[in-house]
């Protein structure tokens, strides 16, 4: 009979959300719904969205939770000004030789925004030409800054990967109130240099100490023993330790630290796992650690109706009650930025007009988190920072960092 409950109630709660999807959008997005999607009755008039995404070769799987994401939120709101919105898909193959072409393609369809592509270089081979057709585009999860920083038209709606040494610099300033902290670097990384010289910046900026500049010490990737660059942190008497690095160079240096009796809390970028750290090291050397992570669906607004009804339909349409990662998220922020930015502008506007509309947004709240875009258009985010459970080892939301530097603790 339980078994049977059970069942009815998830039949009974499919049903109620694919309802949802019917009538274009859950509950909690009927003031969105009102405000942005249905003016008017115009179901015979269409409004394009190109979707620029590698739907085959090498890129395809990565590309797929974006597309979901994307899908999802056009089942649920599939129009704009009343006019129905039409996805448009361009194929890139995973190839820049052939992305060229994709794009191009695209652009003679004349959308009224693109979305995508997945993977960085698809995107830069696109950029000229979506700038020369003056046709607002948004990156879903793309996190080289030259894609946006060298295009009018090119959005993005993660971040980039120096926002992370941005965030911790101020989490580590208005959340740990420290006016010192050190960087851990690996020497041979651009990638992580760019990382850990804008925490260097921001924190410096905050603090406006002279000391820090002196408080980086670099490392060589692949090391088995790093006692002297942890003696050297042992000398700076810090209790923060910022440390863009690999997962695997992370692993070597906590546990070592930990061994070490060293009192420091590591600070981890996004690309870092936090169930293999603790399968590698264990919880309690693990619960020196703080993660980030920029684009949160779970735990940033886990109270949030909005949230909880995005998860609710995406387990109906998909069939999957686990968790979407955040690419589905970002692809469904995309979407729905895509069409309040059109629907603000009017679906009969230039590309530049719609541009514009997506520039001027303003704490746009999304399931990825709030945001608003700096004038390169980047998003400023909120942001989750994650510590591990010493005794269960799981990874907990300790605080949000708001654009702003508020703090605030989460319960749990």
């Amino acid at each position: 009979m339980k078994k049977h409950n059970r069942l009815m109630k998830r039949i009974i709660g499919i049903s109620v959300c694919m309802m949802m999807l019917i009538l274009s959008g859950c509950s909690t997005f009927d003031s969105f719904n009102q405000e942005f999607v249905d003016k008017s009755d115009n179901a015979s008039e269409v409004v394009s969205i190109g979707v620029f995404e590698p739907l085959t070769g090498s890129d395809k799987t990565g590309a797929e939770s974006e597309i979901r994401g994307i899908e999802l939120a056009h089942s649920m709101y599939p129009t704009i000004d009343g006019k129905k919105v039409e996805l448009i898909y361009a194929d890139n193959r995973s190839d820049i030789n052939v992305a060229e072409t994709a794009i191009t393609d695209l652009i003679e369809q004349r959308p009224k925004l693109i979305l995508g592509s997945y993977g960085d270089t698809n995107s830069l081979v696109a950029s000229e030409y979506i700038d020369r057709a003056q046709i607002p585009s948004i990156a879903v999860t793309n996190t080289n800054p030259l894609i946006t920083s060298t295009s009018d038209y090119y959005f993005r709606i993660c971040f980039v990967d120096t926002y992370q040494g941005t965030a911790f610099a101020k989490y580590v300033y208005y959340a740990k109130k420290a006016e010192k902290a050190a960087v851990m670097v690996d020497q041979s990384s651009e990638q992580y240099a760019a990382i850990a010289q804008k925490f260097v910046s921001v924190f410096t900026a905050l603090s406006d100490s002279d000391e820090f500049a002196a408080e980086t010490v670099t490392f060589e990737s692949g090391g088995k023993d790093y006692s002297e660059e942890l003696e050297k942190i042992r000398k700076l008497d810090v209790k923060y330790v910022f440390l863009p690095a690999s997962q695997e160079d992370a692993e070597v240096i906590v546990s070592q630290a930990y061994a070490k009796k060293l009192d420091v809390e590591f600070l981890g970028v996004d690309s870092w796992n936090p169930d293999e750290l603790v399968s590698s090291i264990g919880s309690v050397a693990a619960s020196r650690v703080s993660l980030v992570k920029v684009s949160d669906i779970e735990l940033a607004y886990s109270d949030s109706t909005q949230v909880q009804d995005f998860l609710e339909c995406y387990a109906s349409m998909y069939g999957d009650a686990q968790a979407p990662d955040s690419a589905v998220a970002l692809g469904f922020d995309a979407y729905m930025l895509a069409i309040k930015a059109i629907g603000e502008a009017g679906s009969d506007s230039s590309g530049t007009e719609i541009k514009d509309a997506v520039l001027a947004q303003k704490d746009f709240q999304g399931v990825s988190g709030t945001f608003s875009f700096d004038k390169s258009g980047n998003p400023q985010k909120s942001v989750t920072i994650y510590t591990i459970n010493p005794y269960t080892g799981e990874s907990v939301p300790s605080w949000i960092i708001e654009t702003d530097g508020q703090v605030t603790r989460v319960e749990n």
